[in-house]
């Protein structure tokens, strides 16, 4: 680095100390607010942001579709959601869904092998996925406009005439199968995983896949999960980018119009039923160990959604500020990684603290996640801390419109779980309407420690004291 360019780089330095001193007494020193105010005195305007629209409209045969015109760079995003993710898995055959969705990508179509899918999608510099999660599968194109036609032939063989070919099975499942094994080196991964079906404890919502379901999984039984989930009524498309409404409609008129409408399938779960206070120990020879207390928690729909979410970022999902983190691992030291979540659903929701500590202060963190949870419902949130999250929050909720593809399916996905058509614009002034009394209502009414759902896994051997001590062992499901 050159002298000058030196000099250049301290002249701020050496300029601000003079400024002061030739400052009135008294009298703040010119303003420079990146440089000069501290950050709680800087101020700014009002934030206002409207939530972005999508057009919505529907094809002759029932297929729902929210668009969004985006001709910011000459490209096309298609993402297609139906019901009936993994819950509708049968019994030894979890792991079908997961299954189809892959296979479907990979596997061909009635007119295309599936190496020659892979290949034309290369050629076209296309992205095509396929996932399913509980209640959903969904699948997702990016084309450039220019290859629009091909790429929604592709896209669309996909979704209504996928071949299912019988190596990519195998491979398919042979992948999984190597999934699973590995998650048991992953204490972290482990844990969650079993967390989910010790917090239901039975029925669809507790069932995992294994080696032996994922074996039991055939090509016919993708053929006929296939044929009952994948009809017209039970499909929603979110277009974005660089085209217009009639073009957009035209090109999906050809390639799924033609697609006939059959009755919409029973795709819902049993909902669960929560459980009385247990815990359950996974125990590994490991030098740490993984808690998490769960909670049955508000849906999506239920009245305390918005209070509930607030409560979860003042826990824990707020990161660093959160009172987990700081009394758990700030103030204490005792976690390597330590926070909430909170997962809601159409009916029912889960939420969870956790922590993951060395062994010998297992019981310790535990007593303490338990205390936190304890004391939300008894005054342990001020004025103060509602407010800041809720400006965290608020903030927040802007990053899930950055992109069409983000604003199309925010949209479409509020249809697609029924809640009510102002869910997004009612959000922040929602939000907004918390207060700290809504906040202690939804931790006495959520938070009940007579109901918690305990999972340990680690070291017994190291833990100092009997972890029985905490309530009733259970064995897994």
């Amino acid at each position: 680095m050159t002298r000058r360019r030196i000099l250049l780089l301290l002249l701020p330095l050496v300029l601000l100390p003079v400024l002061a001193a030739a400052a009135p007494a008294g009298d703040t020193p010119p303003a420079s607010p990146g440089l000069l105010a501290p950050p709680d005195r800087l101020a700014y305007p009002p934030l206002d942001f409207p939530v972005p629209r999508a057009e919505r409209f529907e094809l002759p045969n029932g297929i729902v579709v929210y668009f969004l015109e985006d001709r910011e760079v000459p490209l096309v995003t298609v993402q297609a959601y139906l019901k009936g993710g993994s819950l509708l898995d049968p019994d030894g055959k979890e792991g079908l869904a997961e299954l189809l969705a892959t296979v479907m990508r990979t596997g061909g179509t009635h007119s295309r092998t599936g190496r020659e899918v892979d290949e034309r999608l290369e050629f076209l510099a296309a992205d095509a996925e396929a996932s399913a999660g509980l209640e959903t599968i969904s699948a997702s194109l990016s084309v450039l406009k220019k290859d629009l036609e091909e790429g929604l032939a592709l896209f669309s063989g996909m979704l209504r005439e996928p071949a299912f070919e019988e190596e990519r099975l195998v491979l398919a499942r042979e992948l999984k199968k190597e999934d699973l094994r590995r998650i048991a080196d992953d204490p972290a991964r482990f844990a969650f995983r079993e967390f989910g079906r010790f917090q239901y404890r039975q029925g669809p919502w507790a069932r995992l896949s294994s080696l032996a379901s994922l074996d039991a999984v055939l090509r016919q039984d993708l053929v006929s999960h296939h044929r009952r989930l994948f009809t017209p009524r039970n499909l929603w498309i979110a277009v974005s980018g660089d085209l217009s409404r009639e073009e957009a409609r035209e090109a999906l008129q050809r390639h799924f119009g033609s697609w006939t409408a059959a009755d919409i399938p029973g795709t819902e779960a049993p909902q669960p039923v929560p459980g009385r206070r247990g815990i359950r120990l996974v125990s590994r020879e490991i030098s740490q160990s993984v808690l998490i207390v769960g909670h049955p928690a508000p849906s999506r729909s239920a009245p305390d959604y918005h209070a509930f979410q607030v409560l979860d970022f003042l826990l824990g999902g707020g990161g660093f500020s959160s009172r987990i983190f700081q009394e758990i691992r700030t103030d204490r030291g005792l976690a390597y990684s330590t926070g909430s979540f909170y997962r809601s659903r159409l009916k029912h929701g889960v939420f969870g603290a956790y922590a993951i500590t060395r062994t010998d202060a297992t019981l310790s963190v535990l007593a303490h996640l338990e205390r936190i949870l304890a004391e939300s419902g008894r005054g342990a949130f001020k004025d103060q801390d509602l407010q800041a999250a809720r400006e965290s929050m608020l903030h927040r909720f802007i990053f899930s419109f950055q992109s069409p593809e983000q604003v199309v399916r925010q949209r479409l996905l509020v249809e697609f779980d029924r809640l009510p058509a102002d869910f997004l614009e009612s959000y922040r002034k929602n939000i907004r309407k918390v207060t700290t009394g809504d906040i202690e209502a939804a931790a006495l009414r959520w938070l009940d420690a007579s109901r918690a759902s305990i999972l340990v896994l680690g070291d017994p051997r190291g833990f100092g004291g009997r972890l029985d001590s905490f309530g009733e062992m259970m064995n897994a499901p």
